[in-house]
Order: structure tokens, then sequence, then C-alpha cells
């Protein structure tokens, strides 16, 4: 038996290809609806929540040294800190410091919102704006400078004790929006030199 070739017999193929082809229009149209709709119902996310959601650290600590003395201690901390890309600024004179080391935990505050008897200071090492204190730019490299039990760092506010060999401790940054940052230290048990890598 051969294929018959009417025109009966080719519209009823046409027929079927053409149901076979609206159906898929309707379908992609319904896809399509769909999509906008998500689209156009999703929530919005504000430069803030981007640059947190990015990167939950706006303030990024790159470098620790700490200055040890004759008797192997580390009396001066410093902290190197950076920014995100597209972070608002941050001024460090509005941070605190929570520190929390072997023998006790201090909240710090920059030198300039304190009575001269504790507080950290903050030198530029790279600052293309010239704006530190206040971080502006990923390009900043500003150091935080702890002074530890004594005066060691005219700068910066003596607190606390210093660290002796083998000692750890933990230092959280919390920007004057409530972003933190948290970073530990840790002196070698034989620290060489008067400035070591924490």
């Amino acid at each position: 038996m051969g294929r018959t070739n009417t025109p009966a017999a080719r519209g009823q193929i046409g027929l079927g290809t053409l149901v076979v082809f609206v159906s898929m229009v309707i379908v992609a149209s319904i896809a399509a609806g769909v999509l906008i709709n998500a689209v156009a119902f999703q929530p919005e996310t504000t430069g803030a929540q981007a640059a947190s959601d990015d990167d939950p650290d706006p303030v990024r600590v790159i470098a620790q040294r700490g200055t040890v003395v004759a008797d192997g201690q580390v009396r001066a901390v410093n902290l190197t800190v950076t920014t995100a890309p597209g972070a608002d600024p941050i001024d460090l004179r509005d941070a605190t410091v929570s520190w929390v080391g072997p023998r006790g935990a201090y909240s710090v505050a920059h030198r300039s919102a304190t009575d001269g008897t504790g507080g950290f200071a903050v030198a530029a090492r790279d600052d293309p704006s010239g704006a530190a204190p206040v971080l502006d730019d990923a390009a900043d490299r500003l150091v935080l400078r702890f002074d530890l039990g004594s005066d060691d760092d005219p700068a910066a506010g003596e607190f606390g004790a210093p660290l002796g060999p083998g000692d750890m401790a933990s230092v959280t940054i919390t920007t004057g929006d409530g972003a933190s940052t948290t970073t530990r230290i840790a002196v070698p048990r034989s620290p060489g030199g008067a400035d070591v890598v924490l």
C-alpha cells in the first residue's frame, strides 16, 4: 500500500502541523509571562545591601605586625587595613575595637574619642585621596596602631598588657554603622628580630 497524496491527506498533515505550532507559541508566551512577572516582583537591593552581600567585611585586615622589645614581648601591634571595592567610606575614628587577649578583654576606641589614657591611632601607609583616617578607596592602606601595656607608641594610648611568645589575641573591628571584622593574631614562640609578623 502506498501513500495517498490526496488534498484531504495533505490537509490533515497541514492541520496537525498548525496545531503543534500554535501549542508551542502558547507555551512560549506563558513561559515569557512567568519570567517577566518574576523579574518585575523581585525586591530591589540597595547599594549597602549589595556591598554587604558581596563582601560581609567592609574593613579588611591585610597585614599584622608586632614590635618586640628586649624581653621578647610584643608591646606594639600594627594592623594594616583596607576596604572592599565599592564600599561606602568608613571613618575609623568612629570605629571601636574589641581586644581579647590572654590577660584580659578591652574595648578600645580611636585616640580622639578617649581622654588620652587609651585608644588606637591610625596612620596612613597608602592613601591616594589623603582622607585618612577615612577608608574611602580599595587602594587605601591605613595602619591601626595599638600600644600594649607601656608607652612604646606615642601616637597610640596604652592599654592592656604586652603579648608574650606564643600568646594569641582576637581583635574585632566594628565600624560606626555596626559592620565588624575579626582577625586573630599570634606571637611566634621564638620571635626573631624587633619586627614580627603576627
